[in-house]
């Protein structure tokens, strides 16, 4: 049976993740994260992403299955088995509240946390949230040739740069198909800059927000 193991990454472990379906940590004299020696093939990682990843910010979106580790035990592949409808850090803390969830889920967040195992019982918990239609993880860069340049030349400072000046024409055309799917920090903005409105608890996009869609790249 595989082991389970919740994965928090930061903007550079997101960019691994997304380009190079990849999962790397080479400070291994750190004994909090020894957890990681117990990694083989087939065991599934639970993703959560930290507030430095746009778009994703503060939420577990993806579920991993181990393809190989390398010798030094520095770098796990990764392959994406379900991308699932966000769940936030306020519903983690819920759910730990709850008791729907461990008491290991509240590393979430923590700064210096990296990996911890969980149980099946997690797992399954996590695994049978709704699956998101989107495919976001997959396909978030289709469109932006230019972080692929960035990313494969190691120019990680032009890439941050790059990434942090997404547009807000390029966020709304993420989700437009799905606005109520918005991030409350981008919903809360684009209300109050009239980009979309909230109409019998549906928000939609204006006249103005489609003004602003057009400038997408």
């Amino acid at each position: 049976m595989p082991k389970f193991f919740l994965v928090q990454l930061s903007k550079l472990g997101f960019y691994k993740l997304v380009f190079e379906n990849s999962y790397e940590y080479s400070n291994l004299t750190l004994k909090k994260d020894n957890i990681r020696r117990m990694i083989s093939p087939n065991d599934i990682f639970i993703v959560y992403f930290t507030g430095k990843v746009p778009l994703f910010k503060n939420q577990i979106r993806g579920i991993y299955k181990v393809l190989t580790i390398t010798k030094d035990r520095n770098i796990v592949s990764l392959k994406l088995i379900k991308e699932i409808k966000p769940i936030h850090l306020k519903d983690i803390k819920n759910e730990i509240k709850n008791k729907t969830l461990s008491s290991n889920f509240r590393y979430c967040g923590h700064q210096g946390f990296n990996i911890t195992e969980i149980s099946h019982s997690d797992f399954m918990n996590i695994y049978n949230t709704e699956e998101n239609s989107k495919k976001e993880l997959n396909h978030i860069f289709s469109r932006k040739e230019k972080f692929k340049e960035y990313f494969n030349k190691g120019n990680f400072n032009e890439l941050n740069e790059y990434y942090d000046k997404l547009s807000d024409s390029n966020i709304l055309y993420q989700y437009k198909n799905n606005l109520n799917e918005l991030p409350n920090n981008y919903k809360n903005k684009f209300i109050k800059l009239e980009y979309i409105k909230q109409k019998k608890g549906t928000i939609i996009i204006t006249k103005k927000g489609i003004i602003v869609l057009d400038k997408s790249f």
